[in-house]
């Protein structure tokens, strides 16, 4: 019977310990480092005009920016002189401040943004995917980047959402 008690014990502490452990993220490199922006790109797969969608967090000035990044030669070829200035050039999207910075570099490192590998790419055959990066600076000159090709890290989707919910804005330009 007291065998039977010990292994009890012993298997809920096993447990207790494990669930203790769940969300817990690694420390890395990166913690204690103070994030200067946040650079997310996405470029489409199959577009006839290639283009980037980049998206700047600026958690300095605490501003978010959108621009259509496209080579200057295809822009002034193929799009009409009064559309030209949608290229290149970062077009204001929101504000935010120095809580919802603090609130938000601390979700997303609960959720192992920090841990993201450099690269999540499929090995599958896909023709017209689009591929995203996501880039981080820190005010010390360090920089970390992951990029994404249809494949994605764990609790990616929990990571994008926190753009929104806690910043204000989607992970990515539309």
């Amino acid at each position: 019977m007291k065998k039977t008690a010990n292994s009890i014990t012993a298997a809920l502490c096993a447990v207790l310990l494990c669930l203790s452990l769940v969300g817990c993220t690694p420390e890395t490199e990166y913690d204690g480092k103070t994030i200067t922006k946040i650079e997310t790109v996405r470029t489409e797969g199959m577009d006839a005009f290639p283009c980037s969608y980049l998206r700047t967090f600026d958690f300095e000035a605490y501003t978010i920016t959108d621009m259509r990044v496209a080579d200057p030669n295809t822009v002034e070829e193929l799009v009409p002189e009064s559309k030209r200035d949608l290229f290149n050039n970062p077009l204001p999207v929101a504000t935010f401040d120095g809580d919802k910075a603090d609130g938000f570099v601390n979700k997303a490192k609960s959720l192992g943004f920090y841990t993201w590998k450099d690269r999540y790419v499929t090995t599958e055959e896909i023709s017209d995917m689009g591929s995203e990066t996501v880039t981080v600076y820190f005010t010390d000159g360090t920089v970390k980047s992951t990029y994404l090709y249809a494949k994605y890290p764990r609790r990616y989707e929990e990571v994008k959402s926190t753009f929104g919910e806690i910043i204000g804005a989607d992970m990515y330009m539309r």
